[in-house]
């Protein structure tokens, strides 16, 4: 899984996912994605030839707390199911079915014109979880016996701070379903790792239900934290360093992080108030910086507001003259001093030939 802040950084997710594109053959340059795939196709090579094998590639994203498929948007609402035979799995998800790994990064690269993007701080950011769901059979051609596995790759969209992404409405209520979503995997991953917990909390999201299978029993989980180089943004890396290490404790501990949060304090990356004054002073910054963006917003409106105004009188005029014209026509001989009037006007204007 790959997770960020919703910051500038969002481009490198991507390269990180994608490289210049799923579809670029530089070794070098090949992102998570592509190596993923060639790694997937060339492990199935080293087996006998008395083994079969079936992959079969689903590629979907919650926007929103629904389901979407991105071969097929039409399919907008995928329902999630379980069975004893396939455990979790995407009822109506389009399966494609892919022999070699350039057929999968032509999928991959088709599917990524459906993702759901934009914020004002990243035109590129991810509005939506996308999902590439590759489904592998091995068959043994002697025998007839079957394995079935999963591999999971996740581009989360990131967690949101609402007064830097500028979401309102629709955004906002985005902004809502994806950090709710966040919040339901970090209590899952919690859940697995501390071992102290009896109930796992799959089912309270779409996300974490999906991926019950990749996140529980005898499967592997890896967690990418991606942070922003801006200055600008340290709360936000710092939060995002705390979201790893409160989930993923193998590699970077609390202890790490604290040391982190104290040296961008001393570095003055973090503001941290003193005194009664200084926490005064900010709060009176951030009221003060807060009315201006808003009656920016107003005068706008205000603007906004005159102008369809003025278009609304206007049609409101053409329609008045719209409605005198078809009365009149509807009775010419009752009105035919009124046509004789138009058509003198008329005659001033266009010569008769």
């Amino acid at each position: 899984m790959v997770y960020d802040i919703m910051i500038t950084n969002t481009k490198y997710i991507r390269y990180i996912l994608k490289g210049p594109s799923v579809l670029d053959e530089d070794q070098k340059k090949k992102g998570l994605l592509p190596r993923v795939v060639d790694g997937l196709f060339e492990g199935m090579k080293s087996f006998s030839e008395l083994t079969k094998w079936t992959v079969k590639l689903t590629m979907v994203e919650i926007y929103m707390d629904k389901i979407r498929d991105l071969f097929d948007v039409s399919k907008d609402n995928i329902q999630i199911k379980e069975s004893k035979c396939q455990g979790i799995f995407l009822s109506g998800a389009t399966e494609m079915l892919i022999t070699n790994a350039v057929e999968a990064l032509r999928c991959l690269h088709l599917s990524f014109l459906h993702l759901s993007t934009c914020t004002e701080m990243n035109v590129a950011s991810s509005r939506s979880h996308s999902l590439y769901i590759f489904s592998v059979q091995q068959e043994s051609v002697t025998d007839g016996r079957s394995k079935i596995g999963k591999t999971v790759l996740v581009d989360l969209a990131g967690s949101e701070k609402t007064e830097k992404t500028g979401a309102v409405g629709t955004l906002l209520e985005e902004a809502k379903s994806i950090n709710k979503s966040l919040s339901a995997l970090g209590n899952v991953i919690n859940a697995l790792t501390t071992g102290k917990v009896n109930h796992i909390p799959y089912r309270d999201s779409r996300l974490t239900r999906i991926l019950q299978d990749a996140l529980g029993g005898n499967s592997r989980t890896g967690l990418l934290c991606c942070c922003s180089p801006c200055l600008t943004n340290a709360s936000e890396s710092l939060s995002t360093f705390r979201f790893g290490a409160r989930h993923l404790r193998q590699n970077l501990s609390d202890e790490n992080v604290d040391m982190l949060e104290r040296l961008f304090k001393q570095e003055g990356l973090i503001f941290v108030p003193r005194t009664v004054e200084e926490l005064e002073a900010a709060i009176q910054d951030v009221r003060e910086k807060t009315i201006s963006a808003l009656q920016q917003k107003i005068e706008k409106f205000r603007d906004a507001n005159i102008e369809l105004r003025r278009v609304n009188h206007a049609l409101q005029a053409e329609l008045a003259i719209a409605r005198e014209v078809a009365q009149k026509v509807a009775d010419p001989v009752a009105n035919a001093p009124w046509f004789h009037k138009i058509m003198k006007s008329f005659a001033s204007y266009v010569p008769f030939i």
